[in-house]
């Protein structure tokens, strides 16, 4: 016995839970700075963590010199590495909705797979980054959207662990719309905590 509690209402014997994080980067309100954030949830979406970092304002100086990588700077390394270690539940998936945040993957044994909608603009991908893999997954249950993925894994049995879980999500809940959770939270953190706005 590991002295861990089962979720509430799992039947003994059941497979254990599997987690799926999420990180999220959007701007505060006023646009002068961005604000992290970090949500892990079960299969069914239901949240288990919720972390949100104060919001980091560039100065005009970082962003005449950081310009173009200003967002990658800020949503990786000063947010991303700051919610990966923070979080207590670590789940072996994180999803990120900015392609920027992939970069994680190279400094935690998690794997990174940033999510978007099929027909989504997107800038051409640098051609450093080859060893990236792109697909599409169809939502496992009706009424939900399909998704595209893309990321590195490490091994194909990982590639076909993490994806078959990401299928057992999408038919629990719309996987992209858990970032919209996510960006209405902080939105409400910051109609209470000034520092947010």
């Amino acid at each position: 016995m590991t002295g861990e509690r089962s979720p509430e209402g799992a039947k003994p014997g059941a497979s254990p839970v599997q987690l799926l994080g999420f990180l999220a980067l959007q701007q505060t309100g006023d646009s002068a700075g961005y604000i992290g954030s970090a949500m892990v949830t079960d299969q069914r979406g239901y949240p288990l963590e919720f972390r949100v970092l104060t919001p980091v304002k560039p100065t005009p100086m970082q962003k005449i010199l950081f310009g173009a990588g200003l967002e990658r700077y800020v949503g990786a390394e000063l947010c991303g590495k700051q919610l990966v270690r923070g979080i207590q539940r670590k789940p072996r998936l994180f999803l990120v909705d900015r392609r920027e945040q992939l970069s994680l993957g190279m400094e935690f044994s998690q794997v990174f797979l940033w999510l978007r909608r099929p027909g989504e603009q997107v800038a051409v991908r640098a051609a450093e980054e080859p060893r990236r893999e792109e697909g599409r997954l169809e939502a496992a249950a009706g009424g939900f959207q399909a998704v595209v993925w893309e990321g590195v894994f490490d091994s194909e049995n990982t590639k076909r662990d993490l994806l078959s879980l990401l299928s057992e999500c999408s038919g629990n809940f719309d996987l992209m719309e858990a970032f919209k959770r996510m960006r209405a939270a902080v939105e409400l953190l910051a109609k209470n905590d000034a520092r947010y706005g």
